[in-house]
């Protein structure tokens, strides 16, 4: 019985050779064709995707990550997540810092800006505005 272990013979090679060269087209074409976007390609989406909504309900959870927050409202089961705000007219200035639980919260559809009542009083924000 003979047993031939010559794996490494000019066909084999070959076809190794064409399969690695395939991957590696095959990533850079997926990187071409599939681009990764930008930290401030999602951001202008996230904000897009904002403006479309209507928010309206008192405040349930609010939370702040990475310069967002994260809102959850007591009639809604949607985390809405808004652009950071910030305005000098306001204290504390960022929106972040200002909302509380228990707010109520009204931002109309294909619009910018969220008014916030808190005990009576009404504030108006321009979402995604940095007055810093």
């Amino acid at each position: 019985m003979d047993i031939n272990f010559n794996y490494f013979n000019k066909k084999n090679v070959t076809i190794l050779i064409l399969i690695i060269v395939g991957y590696l087209l095959l990533i850079s074409m997926n990187n071409y064709f599939f681009p990764r976007k930008s930290y401030q390609e999602y951001e202008k989406e996230e904000k897009e995707e904002t403006y479309m909504l209507e928010i309206k309900g008192r405040v349930k959870y609010v939370h702040t990550e990475k310069s967002h927050t994260y809102v959850e409202l007591f009639n809604d089961s949607l985390t809405y997540s808004l652009p950071y705000t910030s305005s000098l007219q306001h204290e504390p200035h960022t929106l972040s810092s200002f909302l509380n639980i228990g707010d109520s919260v009204y931002k109309p559809k294909f619009d910018y800006s969220i008014t916030i009542v808190r005990n009576g009083g009404k504030t108006n924000w321009i979402l995604g505005k940095d007055e810093r």
